[in-house]
Formats: structure tokens, C-alpha cells, sequence
């Protein structure tokens, strides 16, 4: 796709050149003058057409978000694990418009907010219709094993909330296979900022100060649920 788009411009960019060139010859009778400056206008027509059509919808979330469906489902999601040693991770999916290919990609951790995992994902396939993200992932614990972990997951997208929560599982396949369940949430600009007083994640300390307060918020949660038992 990004190659036709490329031979697109490079037509109209040569279409301008031809065009300002004749202008050119009508004004002035110096052809090396008139053939330089319609050069140097169509190569700059063409890196800023270039720029606005190829690169601008990548690097603008908002801009994904309006021409990639795909891209509906890209963004920070917080991930909370069943009877799990590492109860939060903090994940981010990103799309590629261009290979079509997502990447998933996330730090597992204990309850203090310390990291216990890294993990990225090797293959993953999406059928949004279904809302459904399945993944092949490799993950490495963070302790004295260091061990490399490799397993399958699925998200399930809950297209009925606007893609803003979802549930899963993965399969780790390690020294024993196990088998966790999770929900998902996005984790937005305005619960970054309810958080940490800011609109982006930027230190491992602010990931910290997040685990630690979902951490808080499911113990409180789960006082409350022992209360009225």
C-alpha cells in the first residue's frame, strides 16, 4: 500500500514539475533556471504530500484512529490477572498499518509495583469483527532463574463498551504449564492523570505508583465484597 501511494505522488510530483517547468520557459528564457527551480518545487510538493499522506496518519494517534479500524484497539491497557504472583501488567498493542501486523507487548508485576516479567508478543492474529486478539508470546522472568518463557494467548475485545474493556487468557508453557485468566481495561489519558497528574506514563516509577494503586483499589474492593459476606 505505501509503495502505491508513493508511485502516486511521485506522478503528481512529476506532473507539477512538468507544468511549472513550461511556466517557467514563458517567463524566462534561461532553460538550466526554469529546469532547477521546478525541480526543487516539485521535490518539496512531494516530501510535503509525502509527509501528509504517509507519515502524518502514523504518527497521529487520532488520525489511525479515524482511517485504520484496526488501530481502534491500540493503546495502554492494564491487565489484571487471576490468582496470579504477578497480579498487574501494564500493556501496549500498536498497529501497523502498513504490514498490518500488531505488536503486544507488556512488563508483568507483583503487588508492591515491582517488575516480575517482560514479555513481547512473536505472532498475533485479529478478527475484529469478533472483537478477538490471539497472540504467540515470549516472556522472561525478571529474577535469579531469568527464565524464557514461551505461550499463547487470547484477548477478547468487548465491542458492546467501545473497545475500552475486554477478558482473556493465556497458556505459559515453562517448567509446568498454567494457565491464567485476566480482564483488561484501557488505561486512558484521564485515569493517567487521576493517577499521576499527567497525561502519559514517562518513568518506571510512575508504573509503579499505578500498579500499586489498582493493587490497593481490588484489596479495598475485596474488604468490602468480606464485609458483606
Amino acid at each position: 500500500m505505501k509503495e502505491y501511494i508513493k508511485i502516486v505522488i511521485i506522478a503528481i510530483g512529476s506532473s507539477i514539475a512538468i507544468k511549472l517547468n513550461t511556466i517557467f520557459m514563458e517567463v524566462t528564457s534561461d532553460s538550466i533556471f526554469s529546469i532547477v527551480m521546478s525541480s526543487v518545487i516539485a521535490i518539496a510538493i512531494f516530501k510535503i504530500l509525502e509527509f501528509i499522506l504517509l507519515e502524518l496518519p502514523i504518527k497521529n494517534e487520532r488520525l489511525r484512529y479515524l482511517l485504520f479500524a484496526e488501530s481502534q484497539i491500540e493503546g495502554c491497557w492494564i491487565v489484571e490477572f487471576f490468582n496470579s504472583e504477578r497480579p498487574y501488567s501494564l500493556a501496549w498493542l500498536s498497529y501497523d498499518p502498513y504490514s498490518k501486523s500488531y505488536t503486544w507487548n507488556g512488563i508483568g508485576f507483583d503487588s508492591l509495583g515491582n517488575k516480575k516479567s517482560i514479555w513481547r508478543s512473536d505472532i498475533t492474529h485479529t478478527d475484529l469483527k469478533y472483537g478477538q486478539f490471539d497472540y504467540i508470546y515470549t516472556a522472561r522472568l525478571i529474577d535469579q532463574s531469568a527464565e524464557v518463557i514461551k505461550g499463547f494467548g487470547v484477548n477478547y475485545f468487548d465491542s458492546n463498551d467501545k473497545l475500552v474493556t475486554g477478558t482473556g487468557f493465556i497458556v505459559d508453557a515453562g517448567t509446568t504449564v498454567t494457565k491464567n485468566y485476566f480482564n483488561i481495561d484501557r488505561f486512558t489519558k484521564e485515569k493517567c492523570r487521576e493517577i499521576l497528574g499527567i497525561d502519559s506514563i514517562s518513568t518506571n516509577s510512575d508504573m509503579k505508583k499505578i500498579i500499586i494503586h489498582f493493587c490497593s483499589q481490588t484489596q479495598q474492593d475485596n474488604n468490602r465484597i468480606e464485609s458483606i459476606i
